[in-house]
């Protein structure tokens, strides 16, 4: 409100409105990667296999989370009040997009490797093929 009554135009930045904590909170993550990158990380080696997981689930997050809050029925969250509904969701959806890219981009990925690399060599050795 104090930013609308002195600059008329601010409507205008629509979702941007938000600028005022963005930006101190993006010069607090910059600082962040600055003072972490002086840190060894031998301590997360540790954690290296459920990290890679993690990592290799972002996509399939990306592309599945609304699909799999719909699936639980987020409503149902909502009855639960407060943290302890958003941590259960929040752990259903990562654990969720975890499970189906373990099916979908590794098992699926080895069984159409599988499927199709004898006709791909077959095709290699046809010259001109």
């Amino acid at each position: 409100a104090w930013v609308f009554e002195r600059y008329p135009i601010w409507y205008v930045l629509r979702s941007s409105t938000q600028v005022l904590t963005d930006l101190p909170i993006a010069a607090l993550f910059v600082l962040h990667l600055v003072a972490v990158r002086q840190r060894p990380f031998a301590a997360l080696l540790r954690w290296q296999r459920p990290i890679r997981i993690l990592a290799g689930s972002t996509f399939t997050l990306y592309l599945f989370h609304r699909p799999i809050l719909l699936f639980l029925g987020g409503d149902r969250f909502a009855d639960i009040q407060g943290p302890v509904g958003t941590t259960l969701l929040f752990f259903a959806i990562v654990g969720g997009a975890v499970l189906l890219s373990r099916l979908l981009e590794v098992r699926l990925t080895r069984m159409l490797r599988g499927f199709m690399q004898p006709s791909l060599r077959a095709n290699a050795a046809v010259p001109g093929g």
